[in-house]
């Protein structure tokens, strides 16, 4: 079992079933074996993905090739999850190791991996 896969359970009967998530997620990851970090991620993903599940259907609605309503509920349910991984999860490592290797004659003010912080 991952967090992803512990994730998406609850998502799933959530959905399905009208579960209550904090009751079912605290089931599952008393049940499961994972990690301090799996079990942190995998409450962060379902609670995200619970949290911003209306601006996530309205991006990929924007993108899906057939009306959102009508894309398969498993489907809608793992995009939900990988958009939401995307947009607020996903760290970028691309640009330190730009910023490092940058031959600039003048170093970067303050670090690259600051900025986003900041604003």
């Amino acid at each position: 079992m991952t967090a992803r896969r512990l994730a998406l359970e609850v998502l799933t009967q959530v959905e399905e079933e009208a579960a209550y998530a904090n009751l079912l997620l605290d089931a599952k990851l008393h049940r499961a074996r994972l990690s301090r970090r799996e079990r942190a991620l995998a409450t962060e993903l379902t609670y995200g993905v619970l949290r911003w599940q209306g601006r996530l259907d309205y991006l990929l609605a924007a993108v899906a090739d057939r009306p959102w309503d009508q894309v398969e509920p498993a489907l809608r349910r793992l995009l939900r999850l990988g958009a939401y991984q995307l947009l607020f999860l996903t760290r970028s490592r691309t640009t330190p190791r730009l910023t490092r290797r940058s031959r600039s004659p003048r170093p970067p003010a303050g670090r690259a991996t600051d900025m986003p912080r900041r604003s």
